[in-house]
C-alpha cells in the first residue's frame, strides 16, 4: 500500500489518469501478480467526461498515451509494450468511432486527423494481433489506411449514416 500512497496521481491530467497512474506504479515494481477476480469497479454516468462526446479534454489522452508508449520500451518486455501499443491503438479508433458517430464537438475531420496520427504512431501488426474482436482490429487498420475507408467501414457496420454533402 505504501507504493500506492507514494505515486503521485497526476490531477491536470482529466482523462485517463488512471491508466496513467497505473503505468507509474508498474515503472516502480520488479514483479507483477494476476488475479482474474474483477477488483476494478468503473461506473458510467450520463453525462460524465466519457459519455460527453469527442472534445479537447477527452483528447488529453493522446499525449498521456504517447508518454507512456515512448517509455515503456526501456522498462518493459516487448510483449508488454505491445500491450501498451494495443490501448493506444483501441483508444484512438474508440474516440473516431465516437466522433463519426456525432458525439464531437467540432469539426469531425479534425478529429480523425488526430486519432489517425495516433494511431500511425503506435501501430505495429503484433499489436493489432492482439484485439480480440476482429471488427476492432479492422477499425484500426480502416483508419491507418485512410479516413475515407474508416467512414465507410463505420457506415457499413450501420453504426452511422453517410456524412451530408458540404457538412464538414
Amino acid at each position: 500500500m505504501g507504493l500506492v500512497r507514494e505515486t503521485p496521481f497526476r490531477e491536470e491530467v482529466l482523462y485517463s489518469e488512471d491508466l496513467l497512474f497505473f503505468y507509474q506504479l508498474l515503472q516502480r515494481v520488479e514483479r507483477v501478480s494476476y488475479i482474474p477476480d474483477r477488483l476494478y469497479h468503473y461506473t458510467c454516468r450520463m453525462g460524465s467526461l466519457v459519455n460527453s462526446g469527442v472534445n479537447e479534454k477527452r483528447c488529453a489522452v493522446l499525449p498521456v498515451l504517447d508518454g507512456i508508449c515512448a517509455g515503456a520500451p526501456a522498462r518493459f518486455s516487448p510483449k508488454a509494450v505491445r500491450c501498451w501499443e494495443l490501448v493506444a491503438l483501441d483508444t484512438g479508433a474508440r474516440l473516431a468511432m465516437q466522433a463519426v458517430e456525432g458525439g464531437a464537438d467540432g469539426p469531425v475531420g479534425e478529429y480523425l486527423k488526430r486519432f489517425q496520427g495516433n494511431i500511425r504512431r503506435h501501430f505495429s501488426w503484433r499489436a493489432l494481433s492482439l484485439f480480440a474482436s476482429k471488427k476492432d482490429a479492422a477499425a484500426v487498420l480502416a483508419l491507418r489506411a485512410h479516413i475515407g475507408i474508416f467512414r465507410a467501414a463505420a457506415c457499413l457496420y450501420g453504426r452511422i449514416k453517410p456524412p451530408k454533402a458540404g457538412t464538414e
